[in-house]
């Protein structure tokens, strides 16, 4: 699986690749130049307390 700053020729090599065209295929890379263009699903995300001692009602 490729993690943050994975390279994809590593990730070809883990994953028996001969070809990189299908390591960015199934890896969704996308260009750095591009990702600003994506939606950022945490730019709406909500922190949510929780404690344990708290009783339930």
């Amino acid at each position: 699986m490729k993690g943050p700053g994975a390279d994809l020729l590593s990730l070809q090599r883990q994953g028996g690749w001969e070809r990189l065209e299908m390591v960015e295929r199934y890896s969704h890379a996308v260009p750095i130049r591009d990702r600003a263009a994506l939606p950022n699903p945490l730019a709406q995300a909500t922190l949510v307390h929780y404690r344990r001692d708290a009783q339930a009602v």
